[in-house]
């Protein structure tokens, strides 16, 4: 099976960083509230957009793994292939493949692929993705029903659509997941 993860909130977490650049900017987050569309919520769009131009280039060192995600990768590369599809540029590439080779990840992956802040539907058609996982609702509700969906969700937010999909809130639940698709 070819599964697609995105990169950003999946495989890494910028949770710390969100929390100290938005106190940097004025505003007291709680850990839930770093979800990106609650941080726009929150902060405004520009004000976010600024944030997020320095977490995915400048402070992509210091983010962290998210918890579990290694093993996962690791049970899931045995048994399928892996690919990221990430929203991620060209600016914020090299950024993401240092982190990557740096928690030693790289090797999990048959492929990167950078869509440039584009919508990834079409490039998880051509890729002939048939699960992906992705921390925002947004990005999955509107994919086609041949993809299975599953909303990686820690914070447990509410979804404010109806849509086929699984819901995990850790690396755990996503595992248990595919293995009984």
């Amino acid at each position: 099976m070819l599964i697609a993860l995105d990169f950003d909130d999946v495989i890494c977490t910028h949770t710390t960083e969100r929390i100290r650049l938005a106190q940097e900017s004025g505003f007291k987050l709680s850990t839930k509230q770093t979800h990106p569309s609650i941080m726009k919520e929150i902060m405004g769009k520009d004000v976010y957009l600024k944030l997020a131009s320095q977490l995915y280039t400048v402070y992509t060192p210091q983010a962290e793994p998210t918890p579990g995600v290694a093993d996962l990768l690791k049970f899931l590369k045995a048994r399928h292939q892996l690919i990221i599809i990430t929203a991620r540029g060209e600016k914020e590439k090299p950024y993401a493949l240092d982190w990557l080779k740096k928690h030693k990840m790289e090797s999990y992956f048959d492929k990167l692929i950078f869509v440039a802040y584009q919508d990834k539907t079409p490039f998880l058609q051509e890729e002939k993705v048939e699960v992906f996982i992705e921390n925002s609702w947004n990005n999955l509700a509107w994919l086609p029903q041949n993809i299975i969906k599953i909303l990686y969700n820690p914070y447990q937010l509410p979804v404010p659509l109806t849509f086929p999909h699984f819901e995990a809130k850790n690396m755990v639940e996503i595992r248990e997941v595919l293995s009984n698709l």
